[in-house]
């Protein structure tokens, strides 16, 4: 099955994610632990959307607006932060803009050994990119997470020079359709839901659907 027809809503948790974005890098350790509790897997998908907003320094002209937004992206850091430490997480370079294309493709690839070869992936690209340890542009370090994790290296570079651009901008536009427009995005059946503090909804309506569930 290509990686647009599942974005459908096949699988009981999907999660959507930018390996440059440090919400989506704050939501695994919870999700991952939800899926655990459940007994389910998580179906990772790339998408591909804007970094996050980096604090403007304080200028003499700054009207109400401007603070406003500098502001609201300093405590976006802090609350970064905060988080992460609760996790044992380390963020660094959180306003960095790497071309996330090429370990978006390593992700298509990688997650058709299954679920935990994609897990591997995308908790190597993620510990990786914000211990700044791993370039996400970098096409020798990808494929040497690819194969670490079980994947083909000369296979995935074929990928990457053939069909995978293609069907990278063709999940990009299902799940642009699906409403999908920044990360993490929880689909769970028809429902869409922004941000990890929906979790304990989404494990709700999991929960609902287990076969035996009343």
């Amino acid at each position: 099955m290509s990686a647009d027809a599942e974005a459908t809503g096949s699988a009981p948790l999907t999660v959507c994610i930018d390996f440059k974005n440090p919400h989506a890098w704050l939501a695994v350790p919870p999700t991952l632990a939800l899926a655990q509790t459940l007994g389910i897997a998580v179906d990772w998908l790339p998408r591909i959307v804007a970094p996050i907003e980096r604090p403007t320094p304080p200028g003499p002209d700054d009207d109400r607006g401007t603070l406003h937004r500098r502001y609201r992206a300093e405590y976006a850091v802090r609350d970064i932060g905060r988080y992460a430490a609760v996790h044992g997480l380390t963020l660094r370079g959180l306003h960095r803009r790497p071309d996330t294309r090429l370990a978006s493709l390593g992700l298509l690839w990688v997650r058709r050994g299954g679920p935990e070869a994609a897990q591997r992936y995308m908790t190597a690209l993620f510990t990786g990119h914000f211990e700044e340890a791993l370039e996400l542009e970098d096409p020798a370090a990808l494929r040497a997470v690819v194969e670490a994790c079980g994947g083909d290296g000369a296979a995935f570079e074929a990928y990457t020079a053939g069909e995978g651009p293609t069907e990278l901008d063709a999940l990009q536009a299902t799940l642009a359709e699906r409403g999908v427009f920044t990360v993490p995005t929880y689909l769970v059946g028809g429902e869409r839901f922004v941000g990890r503090a929906h979790l304990p909804l989404i494990r709700e309506m999991l929960e609902q659907q287990a076969p035996g569930a009343h």
